[in-house]
């Protein structure tokens, strides 16, 4: 979405990813404490700092980035606000109703503004690198690193152009429990990185004492220790778990509603 206002325009981008902004504010669920911005939110942040040098030069004016997320902790005021949004489509005149109700319900949300500077300035870099090799006809090498484990093209043949023979590897290092937590001799990036520049690919490559420091290293170390003799694990909790259940169940299948705004009062994202 891009609006223009007081002079310049700004591109809004909207997550349905909620965030709780009592435990810390909202920028600081996008980045890490050395300033860098937390795996999870990379690939959208990335999107949103190519968005704004496309948008800057299209326009050729200042550009804005905003980022709106769901607050977790908020609870709807409005009964059903979203049927109420929806009814502008085919009931125009109930606008200034439906922006009165907008208006209650904007605590539901909370804007981070910006894009960190470095994040920017790495997006700008990566699209001039683009350009020239465009310009040169010259076909960039892939970089590959942890970044890779979300790539559109895993499990496709594609994958196999940037891969090569590891892309197949049945116990690949990607598909480990929370690979983000096994951590380089720094502590603050991923070690999967400079292992795969190296040649590596195994979940099975990764050192022991990096597994032993992770802070998920209890269950990555069952999948582990079951995965190479291809055995399940079933948790010694689960039948007593089960056993306590009263029946009959009832579920809840939260995936039926698409929608991040609450249906009712008194619900939250």
């Amino acid at each position: 979405m891009i609006r223009h206002e007081a002079g310049h325009y700004c591109v809004i981008w909207i997550s349905t990813k909620a965030v709780e902004p009592s435990v810390c504010s909202a920028a600081e669920h996008l980045l890490r404490k050395d300033g860098n911005v937390r795996a999870e939110w990379l690939p959208v942040v990335e999107a949103m700092a190519f968005s704004k040098l496309v948008a800057s030069e299209v326009l050729g004016q200042a550009v804005k980035v905003v980022l709106i997320l769901p607050d977790a902790t908020a609870k709807n005021p409005v009964e059903n606000l979203y049927h109420w949004v929806h009814s502008l489509e085919e009931h125009p005149f109930l606008a200034p109703t439906v922006h009165a109700a907008l208006e209650r319900a904007r605590d539901l949300f909370v804007a981070v503004n910006g894009i960190p500077d470095r994040t920017q300035a790495e997006v700008a870099r990566r699209v001039e690198q683009l350009r020239r090799h465009r310009a040169e006809g010259i076909r960039p090498s892939p970089q590959l690193g942890y970044h890779c484990r979300n790539c559109v093209y895993r499990g496709c043949p594609d994958f196999e152009i940037c891969w090569g023979d590891r892309a197949g590897d049945p116990q690949h290092m990607f598909d480990l429990h929370q690979l983000y937590a096994v951590k380089d001799a720094d502590g603050w990036n991923p070690l999967a990185t400079p292992l795969i520049r190296a040649g590596k690919s195994s979940m099975y490559d990764l050192p022991d004492e990096a597994i032993a420091k992770s802070a998920h290293s209890a269950r990555q170390e069952i999948q582990l220790a079951h995965t190479r003799p291809g055995k399940e694990w079933i948790d010694p909790g689960l039948k007593p778990a089960l056993e306590s259940l009263q029946y009959p169940l009832h579920f809840y299948d939260c995936e039926t509603w698409r929608t991040v705004i609450p249906p009712y009062e008194g619900l939250r994202p």
